[in-house]
């Protein structure tokens, strides 16, 4: 498992007609994005969200992927990806500035329409359990 420890975080809501939650790291980025207008039937992988990963160590990668999971705890986040990134990594950890707090939550779940993929871990509160409300407008 690849692990980022990211020192903030930065919500970009509609910009370029795109959803973005990037964590900045010691050195670079890692970013999850996702496309509000899309018309999946011309072309299916737009359909996916965008993963990008920038450290002068790492490398530079970016790729649209299947998210499998996205186990949410209060220090950190695991993402269990259904296609690797950086060519070998299926899962990577993100550990958190700050602890997690309910706009980190909504924005997963109805920013990045990842809803389906949340988990919660036993340290997250019931209450903060977020439900997907919001959703992607398809271009006609």
């Amino acid at each position: 498992m690849l692990t980022l420890t990211s020192l903030r975080i930065e919500y970009h809501d509609d910009e370029l007609d795109c959803n973005a939650l990037n964590f900045v790291l010691p050195e670079g980025y890692f970013s999850l994005q996702r496309s509000l207008f899309i018309d999946a039937e011309d072309d299916p992988i737009f359909a996916l969200p965008y993963f990008m990963l920038v450290s002068p160590e790492l490398g530079e990668d970016g790729n649209y992927n299947s998210i499998n999971e996205i186990k949410v705890h209060m220090d950190r986040l695991q993402l269990a990806f259904a296609q690797p990134i950086l060519s070998e990594h299926h899962n990577v950890c993100v550990i958190l500035p700050a602890a997690l707090d309910e706009p980190l939550l909504d924005f997963l779940v109805n920013h990045l329409f990842l809803g389906e993929a949340v988990v919660y871990g036993n340290d997250v509160p019931s209450a903060w359990h977020r439900q997907q409300t919001e959703f992607q407008e398809w271009l006609d």
